[in-house]
């Protein structure tokens, strides 16, 4: 157990031997048995392989995986990079105990996990923030962009939170503040979900917005430009095609010709949303997808295709039963090429996504377990979205959630989420395969 500034690391214990692990027979209470260990009562993690793994390819062995906690609070990461040292650092939120709000969080560990320093920003009485993605500024540090919502002191509107704003910080490497700022025109709630930085370095975000004051108008797709230094160049926000106005923006990519390719979800019931623009923001085309009239679908990530098209990942729920993970191909032009659904036993849903070396995918998800606990899950397909492999992290009595993954620089993978081992709190989660 390794501490830093109050922060409490746990090293899991490694991967079980694979050869043997093929032997254990898959049922629905096939999770390890947690065993308190040590006088510390650190707690093993063990992972799953899935069952319908293809034959043909290999799961990858968890390297290692870590748990970062701060005086028992709640803690989750929503993105991560890798750093230039093969360290890793990654965003997301922190609820702690006696606390009136969330505070964003900042945590950067080395090239095994273990902590080197963290940041908070807010979690006061007036002051609620969080983090939603990251992206690496050479020879920098970092750019992340997250919300933050004001809240009145004073009677008799205490209590009362204001519209969000998004705001956009950069950092060095060491987590110092260089560029802070907040973006809104009084009347709005922003909620930034994605960032990109551009070979100019200038910036994007993409999220939701919503207009307060016109009570009938629902959330639309929002996307901003900034320069390098954070100034707003423009904004621009989409309506989807629905008569009810539901539309937000979860993730974006740059495309091609310089423009933008934005993917979430649009109206009522939900459908898979995709909106392209030129490089100043005007709307080119947008698709939505799903058909069934009892089911949902939604878009929570995309990724970049070696042929110029896009990979989107999300979910698909009837009204009545199980949800699906939900990878959709598309070409250059948004038109659809292939679609898979990929079910676990229990409520699957899909994350974050980003394409490999070979040109394959790897989606990082959860699975909701009849037995009302959970299993972090990483899918890792071809080109074509079959799947190669699959691996679920998860063990009794335990709630595991993956949110997002990236590919790191020695070939393997990182993953950060979220983890419960009951009777306890929340943990920040991140997790090594190679």
């Amino acid at each position: 157990m390794n501490s830093n500034n109050g922060w409490m690391t746990t090293n899991s214990e490694k991967e079980a031997d694979d050869q043997e692990s093929q032997k254990k027979t898959i049922t629905i209470n096939r999770r390890s048995t947690l065993q308190a260990i040590g006088a510390g009562g650190i707690i093993p993690f063990f992972s799953i392989k899935s069952a319908e793994a293809t034959s043909h390819s290999t799961a990858p062995a968890t390297e290692w995986s870590q748990l970062f906690d701060k005086n028992n609070g709640k803690e989750r990461f929503d993105a991560l990079v890798q750093a230039p040292d093969g360290g890793f650092t990654l965003v997301g939120s922190t609820e702690q105990v006696g606390a009136a709000r969330d505070a964003a969080l900042i945590v950067k560990t080395d090239e095994n996990g273990i902590q080197e320093w963290n940041q908070t920003f807010g979690g006061t009485f007036s002051d609620e923030r969080s983090f939603a993605d990251i992206a690496s500024v050479p020879c920098t540090g970092y750019a992340i962009v997250g919300e933050r919502t004001y809240f009145d002191e004073d009677p008799p509107f205490r209590g009362e939170a204001s519209p969000s704003n998004a705001w956009f910080l950069q950092t060095d490497y060491s987590g110092t503040s260089q560029v802070n700022k907040e973006y809104n025109e009084g009347v709005l709630s922003i909620s930034p979900h994605s960032i990109v930085r551009e070979s100019n370095g200038d910036f994007t975000v993409a999220g939701s917005l919503l207009d307060l004051i016109a009570g009938d108008i629902g959330d639309s797709g929002w996307l901003q430009k900034m320069d390098a230094n954070g100034e707003q160049l423009w904004e621009k926000n989409y309506s989807g095609p629905g008569r009810f106005q539901e539309s937000y923006f979860n993730a974006h990519v740059q495309s091609s010709d310089c423009g933008y390719v934005m993917a979430g979800e649009t109206d009522y019931p939900p459908r898979g949303w995709l909106l392209k623009t030129d490089a100043d923001g005007t709307e080119q085309w947008q698709q939505t997808f799903g058909t069934a009239t009892e089911q949902t679908y939604t878009f929570a990530d995309l990724a970049r295709s070696t042929d110029g098209g896009y990979v989107l990942a999300g979910t698909t729920t009837p009204f009545y039963g199980y949800s699906d993970g939900w990878l959709v191909k598309v070409d250059a032009n948004g038109s659809k090429e292939w679609e898979h659904t990929i079910f676990e036993s229990g409520e699957t849903s899909f994350s974050s996504i980003t394409r490999t070396t070979d040109g394959g995918f790897v989606i990082a998800g959860t699975v909701d377990r009849p037995d009302r606990f959970s299993d972090g899950l990483v899918v890792k397909t071809d080109a074509t979205g079959t799947v190669e492999w699959k691996q679920r992290f998860g063990a009794e009595c335990e709630f595991a959630q993956l949110h997002a993954i990236i590919q790191t620089q020695d070939g393997g993978y990182a993953a950060a989420g979220m983890r419960r081992v009951c009777p306890g709190s929340w943990d920040g989660w991140i997790l090594k395969l190679k």
